[in-house]
C-alpha cells in the first residue's frame, strides 16, 4: 500500500513536471516568434529606409523628375535605373503586403493607393507598371490603379509641400 501510494505521488509530481516544462516550452516559443515579428518589422523598416536614401545617394531624384517631366527623353541607361528603383520600391510593397497578411504590421501603414501618383504617376512608370504587373501581388497593382485614377490627389506631392512651406513661412 505504501509503494502504491509512493507511486502515485511521484506520477503527480512526473505529471506536474511535463506541465511545467510544457509551459516554459511554450513561453520560449512565444518569446522566439515575438523575437522574429520584431525582425521582420525591423527589415522591413530598413527596406524603406534603403529606398529613401537612394532617392537622395543616386541620381534617381533628377531621373524621376525627368520622367515626369520629359519622358521621351530618357535614354536607355536612365530606364534601366527607374526600373531597378521601381522594382526595388514594389518589392518593398509586396514585401509589407506578406508581412501584413502574416499579422506582422498593419494594411495603413502602407498605403500604396495613396502614393500610387508619387511613385507610378509619370508615363514611364505607367508603363513600367504595365510590363511587370505580372509579378506584383494583384492586390498591390489593383491599389496603384485605383490610386492613378483616384482625383482626390493630383500627383503633385512636391508642389503642395512646396506651397504649405511658404504659408507656414508667412
Amino acid at each position: 500500500m505504501q509503494t502504491s501510494k509512493l507511486n502515485d505521488w511521484l506520477q503527480i509530481a512526473a505529471s506536474t513536471g511535463v506541465i511545467i516544462g510544457l509551459l516554459v516550452v511554450a513561453y520560449e516559443v512565444r518569446q522566439s516568434n515575438l523575437y522574429a515579428a520584431a525582425e521582420a518589422q525591423r527589415s522591413n523598416f530598413a527596406g524603406w529606409e534603403e529606398i529613401s536614401i537612394s532617392e537622395y545617394e543616386t541620381d534617381i531624384g533628377p531621373l524621376y523628375v525627368k520622367s515626369h517631366e520629359d519622358p521621351n527623353s530618357l535614354t536607355t541607361a536612365e530606364m534601366f535605373k527607374l526600373h531597378s528603383w521601381l522594382t526595388a520600391t514594389m518589392n518593398q510593397y509586396d514585401r509589407a503586403l506578406a508581412m501584413s497578411d502574416l499579422g506582422l504590421s498593419e494594411d495603413e501603414i502602407y498605403d500604396l493607393t495613396r502614393w500610387s501618383k508619387f511613385y507610378f504617376g509619370s508615363p514611364f512608370a505607367k508603363a513600367w507598371l504595365e510590363e511587370n504587373a505580372t509579378w506584383i501581388d494583384p492586390r498591390n497593382v489593383a491599389a496603384v490603379q485605383r490610386g492613378l485614377e483616384s482625383s482626390s490627389d493630383d500627383g503633385s506631392y512636391f508642389e503642395k509641400l512646396r506651397s504649405r512651406s511658404l504659408t507656414l513661412a508667412e
